[in-house]
């Protein structure tokens, strides 16, 4: 299973501020049972018990996938050209950045895009509810 984490805030994002954030090495909680520290630091493997090319696995439901080294971070093409200019974040060669803008062009705009989110949420959440 390939990983994608987005992260689409307009503030917050520099490199070193990112690095704070979200690149902290990962903890445990829960008496052992549970990962403390955000997703990015995951799947960068920052974990107290798995290796840097270790096995990571997710759960969905009853089943477990494998999680590739490999993942995809998506980033507004703001936070892309700021790293260009002043320095990415330590991220690994695992991880592919991806301009979130891009993804949506490619897709065919933004009515494209979000048409396609809404069907996709539809298949899990049914049609949208009314606004009370």
């Amino acid at each position: 299973m390939l990983a994608c984490e987005a992260k689409l805030g307009a503030t917050g994002l520099g490199g070193r501020r990112f690095e704070e954030r979200f690149l902290a090495a990962c903890g445990t909680s829960h008496g052992g049972a549970r990962v403390r520290g955000s997703m990015p630091a995951i799947l960068e493997r920052k974990l107290p018990t798995v290796e840097p090319e270790g096995r990571l696995a997710a759960r969905v439901g009853d089943d477990e996938h494998e999680v590739e080294s490999r993942w995809a971070l998506l980033v507004r093409r703001r936070a892309v050209e700021g790293w260009a200019r002043r320095g990415r974040p330590a991220l690994s060669s695992r991880c592919v950045v991806v301009a979130f803008d891009d993804l949506i062009n490619v897709y065919g705009g933004c009515e494209p895009f979000n048409a396609l989110v809404q069907e996709q949420g539809e298949r899990f959440d049914g049609p949208p509810r009314a606004a009370h």
